[in-house]
């Protein structure tokens, strides 16, 4: 239950600097922040649009100080490897779907599946619909259950 709070509070998080990033790109609520094409060639593939490139940097900190987070929670919530990378694959994948919901919830994003969003900041960005980042983090989910399920069956 802990791992949830902890997993739901990084998505709220998330949501909000998703909330900030959009409006600092003067993109309308409701609206990911679409790839300018005259910047296709950057390092990001394609920055989102009006992003001011030191906003970018800061966006990539902020997702490897989250990467850490949900990584240093996980070792310090499982007691072997296994109960760690299942942590991990949990905190990881519900964090994504907490981001998903907060958003839709403060500002009505993403209104469809078919939504495009920037994810993977790192090593470059891409802009796929929201159900393919959405499925896959309840399948990170789905598995990280499976293995605390049985790490606790094998434990009794």
């Amino acid at each position: 239950m802990l791992l949830a709070a902890c997993a739901v509070a990084a998505g709220h998080l998330d949501a909000v600097a998703l909330v900030y990033l959009q409006r600092l790109a003067d993109v309308p609520p409701a609206t990911p922040a679409l790839p300018a094409a005259d910047e296709a060639g950057d390092r990001m593939g394609g920055a989102p649009v009006n992003m001011p490139g030191w906003a970018v940097a800061v966006e990539e900190t902020r997702v490897v100080a989250g990467l850490v987070a949900v990584l240093a929670i996980a070792a310090l919530a499982g007691r072997n490897a296994l109960e760690k990378l299942a942590g991990f694959l949990y905190l990881l994948g519900l964090r994504q779907v907490a981001t998903y919901g907060v958003a839709l919830a403060m500002v009505g994003w993403p209104r469809r599946l078919a939504d495009p969003d920037w994810t993977l900041w790192l090593p470059r960005g891409d802009l796929v619909p929201v159900w393919i980042p959405l499925s896959v983090a309840a399948g990170l989910v789905a598995v990280g259950v499976m293995l605390l399920v049985q790490v606790d069956r094998y434990n009794r």
